[in-house]
């Protein structure tokens, strides 16, 4: 694996403001996809991407990604929650929408050592973590509704702090009384996989700071949308921050 160490570093936030998704460490580890595999992944700085205007997840949404967490023990070991699980989902995802599945093993192993080069940008206090955000990206430069041949596939990292504002604090409640049930249950897709266009009909409606329910919403019917997470809360199917 080709890791290039960053020669500029950061200067790191203030810890205990963090807030969720605002900052996000030194390095990322990226790999590309041609020919019909997987090339060797890299790490290397973190930076912008370049992308053509016309390159294909901007118009079709050919895109993924997962989300989890890393922390530190109090004896300095960094850990993670259920990474292989994520992993497992986000090739489910890859399935779902005609992308390449990714090599687990090779992907923990990159990610193993990304944690480790940025393992300074992790928080100890209470409510802290290191966030993990895998994603996958169709990379072809070209229009036309196919599933891409070239894909990106990256992991950056995030410090963060309570994904709510204000912390475990009661949270505002919306009661969705025009858009379309059907269309509300497509927020689901994200117990199974998650892709670009997940919550795309809660932003749509709801904007940000609400847990949403909808007035029909009691125990939903499994064939509308898939499997669902184990014992859902009735009436809910959202959390938007």
């Amino acid at each position: 694996m080709k890791i290039t160490l960053t020669k500029n570093k950061k200067v790191k936030p203030d810890f205990g403001k963090l807030g969720f998704g605002k900052y996000f460490t030194d390095h990322m580890l990226t790999m590309t996809y041609s020919d019909g595999k997987w090339n060797e992944p890299e790490i290397r700085p973190y930076e912008p991407v370049p992308m053509d205007p016309c390159t294909n997840v901007l118009h079709y949404g050919q895109g993924i990604f997962e989300g989890m967490k890393a922390y530190k023990t109090p004896e300095g070991k960094i850990t993670m929650f259920r990474a292989y699980d994520n992993l497992r989902r986000l090739n489910k995802s890859a399935d779902r929408l005609c992308m390449p599945n990714v090599d687990i093993e090779l992907v923990m192993d990159g990610l193993k050592q990304l944690l480790v080069i940025d393992q300074d940008w992790i928080p100890t206090a209470p409510g802290t973590a290191l966030y993990i955000r895998p994603f996958m990206i169709a990379n072809d430069k070209a229009l036309g509704v196919h599933a891409a041949h070239n894909y990106i596939f990256f992991i950056i990292l995030s410090p963060v702090g309570s994904y709510y504002a204000h912390g475990l604090q009661p949270t505002k409640i919306l009661v969705e009384e025009e858009m379309e049930l059907r269309e509300c249950l497509r927020i689901h897709q994200g117990a199974e996989f998650d892709s670009f266009a997940t919550f795309h009909p809660i932003l749509k409606r709801t904007g940000k700071g609400f847990t949403c329910f909808h007035k029909d919403f009691t125990r939903p019917d499994e064939s509308d949308f898939g499997t669902l997470v184990q014992d859902v809360a009735p009436g809910f199917y959202a959390d938007l921050v």
